[in-house]
């Protein structure tokens, strides 16, 4: 089965423009329809396409519900780092910016299912540390002279409203909203949880 991480890559590759919800996100049931449509018509003339998904599908692991599983490459049989420590106490009863507001000022811990996209599901926000949450986007933005505490005020919408861009080539989800972009990991040093990495101003706009 064509997952939705081949329809994201397929997209970009090819410069498709995916069907959006009204409220911008990756209408999945269309954008798989579409998928299908296009690639079919790209079959009649080569029938590379679906060969091409399915060589990859042999080579990443993919866990029960066909997302990508965590461990890549050369690292796919280390065992996951201990993050019990990372993560810390979590906070229940937060949503969305609440969630951000929570951390802000406990300045430690994580929220289980912060954000929620119907593309890639449930996105877990922890405090972190200078290399990656809540604390790592802070102190970079402050690095640049820039109000963290203003970044992040809409950063709740940024995760959930973002359009798709990319998967980059460390595995993480891009997602555009204005001038801002989130980054989300599927893994956290070999853990399997979803969860945002860091967020960025950037020249870009979604198309």
């Amino acid at each position: 089965m064509v997952t939705r991480d081949d329809i994201f890559e397929w997209a970009t590759r090819n410069k498709k423009r995916l069907p959006m919800t009204s409220a911008d996100y990756i209408n999945m049931p269309a954008a798989r329809a579409f998928h299908k449509e296009e690639t079919a018509q790209e079959n009649i003339g080569d029938g590379n396409s679906s060969a091409a998904l399915s060589e990859r599908a042999k080579h990443e692991k993919r866990d029960d519900d066909g997302k990508f599983a965590a461990g890549r490459g050369k690292h796919s049989d280390e065992q996951p780092e201990d993050i019990a420590e990372l993560l810390g106490e979590e906070f229940k009863g937060v949503k969305g910016q609440q969630a951000v507001d929570k951390l802000m000022q406990e300045k430690r811990g994580h929220v289980k299912g912060a954000f929620h996209r119907e593309d890639i599901g449930d996105i877990d926000l922890i405090w972190g540390d200078d290399t990656c949450g809540l604390q790592h986007i802070l102190s970079r933005r402050e690095e640049q002279g820039i109000n963290a505490r203003e970044f992040v005020q809409d950063l709740a919408e940024v995760v959930e409203k973002g359009q798709y861009r990319r998967r980059n080539d460390r595995g993480n989800f891009e997602f555009l909203h204005g001038r801002k972009m989130a980054v989300i990991s599927p893994e956290l040093r070999g853990n399997k949880l979803t969860f945002l990495v860091t967020a960025f101003k950037t020249r870009r706009e979604p198309r």
